[in-house]
């Protein structure tokens, strides 16, 4: 497993929120693991064509709706990550709380 930078829980469930980096594009990865390191699911989407819109290694693209939609508010909650209020692509931009150490 990589940082883990948060956790929540969702139905009886602690969910580890671990920020890596993608392999193509390198942008802030963030995946959803479970404590014995299941993988629960990717809260961000790699978009390396709409990477200039981000605006430095902190911020990523983040997919809120379908199966992810139940987890926005238990993700927001933790404090680790918040909107920026800028979008690309159709997809929410994020940014991780100054707190949060990545490297």
């Amino acid at each position: 497993m990589e940082k883990v930078i948060g956790s929540f829980e969702l139905n009886g469930e602690q969910v580890n929120l671990v920020a890596e980096k993608f392999r193509q594009g390198k942008g802030l990865a963030i995946v959803m693991v479970a404590d014995d390191e299941t993988p629960y699911g990717r809260l961000s989407v790699n978009l390396p064509t709409a990477a200039h819109l981000l605006q430095d290694e902190r911020e990523c693209f983040v997919k809120t709706y379908f199966e992810n939609e139940p987890i926005v508010e238990p993700v927001l909650a933790t404090g680790v990550i918040r909107p920026t209020g800028r979008s690309g692509d159709g997809y929410p931009i994020w940014r991780l709380d100054d707190c949060v150490v990545i490297s």
